[in-house]
């Protein structure tokens, strides 16, 4: 799928690629983390971000809504506050960063069946 520059350690393997669109929206960079060393536990999460944009990731939102996912904010744009999109029966949650701190991110991250947290 195009990712390289790999980092390998014996519990997880992360890789990046630059230019990846999501929802339609990017040009964003991306690094996927699989579990295990060289990857062999399967899909962690997919991080992507903007090096010169911190609004970008909040473009793929709409897109999100229209498809069906549903909102959960975790807070009031405080240090750490996610912006949660859910959907019954996806294998992945969304997560994008409404504070942050060096580079707002979106995380495609696997579905566990907690929930996300008090939605305000």
């Amino acid at each position: 799928m195009g990712f390289a520059d790999c980092v390998d350690t014996s519990n997880s393997l992360r890789c990046r690629k630059a230019g990846v669109l999501i929802a339609g929206q990017g040009p964003f960079e991306a690094a996927v983390d699989l579990r295990g060393g060289g990857g062999r536990k399967g899909f962690s999460g997919l991080t992507l971000w903007h090096d010169t944009d911190q609004g970008a990731p909040f473009a793929v939102q709409p897109e999100l809504e229209a498809r069906g996912w549903v909102l959960c904010r975790t807070g009031t744009e405080r240090a750490g506050d996610q912006n949660i999109w859910t959907r019954p029966g996806a294998p992945v949650r969304y997560s994008i960063d409404m504070s942050y701190w060096g580079k707002r991110r979106i995380r495609i991250l696997l579905e566990n069946g907690t929930p996300p947290g008090p939605c305000l």
